[in-house]
């Protein structure tokens, strides 16, 4: 019996992670819309938790799908995510909240910004340390990155080829970047 209530839950869980990839929805998102714990329906995305009967109509109602296709093992496929008021509703209401939709979320890290708008600005036309480009980023752009975040993030441009490095002193930890 364990055996296929582990197998049920895994094939939720896929179906549950297929409908949030069709809909572009996090699963932040979802929990918000259906007013449920994030960390239950994480497990539950996961496959480590059996869902209840209330929870799979409030995901499928959500996502206007039938609760015996969450239970089903053929992939879901959304037809138009568009024509789906529930959704629909919930991105025009909630726009403004990256938290809750999978493709802002990605427009607010900081990878994302430094590859859309640092690199592409003259700013790293001359060496800079982090100290600078952090705050450059926060008077420009309005937008306060953590010193640490921002260097493993420019550690990471550098080893892709994007940006030079060098020592700032010969004996410090300390680096500077400019555009290749």
């Amino acid at each position: 019996m364990e055996a296929k209530e582990n197998s049920s839950s895994l094939i939720v869980g896929k179906n549950l992670h297929s409908l949030l990839l069709q809909s572009g929805i996090t699963i932040i998102g979802l929990a918000y819309a259906i007013d449920m714990s994030v960390n239950h329906l994480r497990t539950i995305r996961l496959g480590k938790a059996s869902i209840s009967s209330r929870t799979a109509d409030k995901i499928s109602k959500f996502f206007g799908i039938e609760v015996s296709l969450l239970f089903s093992s053929k992939p879901i496929k959304l037809k138009n995510i568009r024509s789906i008021e529930t959704v629909n509703t919930f991105h025009r209401d909630n726009s403004k909240n990256l938290e809750f939709f999978a493709n802002k979320k990605e427009e607010n890290s900081l990878m994302y910004f430094l590859r859309k708008e640092l690199l592409k600005s003259n700013f790293l036309e001359i060496e800079r340390d982090v100290k600078e480009i952090k705050q450059h980023c926060l008077e420009k752009y309005n937008r306060n990155y953590n010193s640490k975040a921002l260097s493993a993030q420019l550690l990471r441009l550098f080893d892709e080829g994007y940006l030079k490095r060098s020592k700032k002193f010969a004996n410090s930890s300390v680096y500077l970047y400019t555009l290749k």
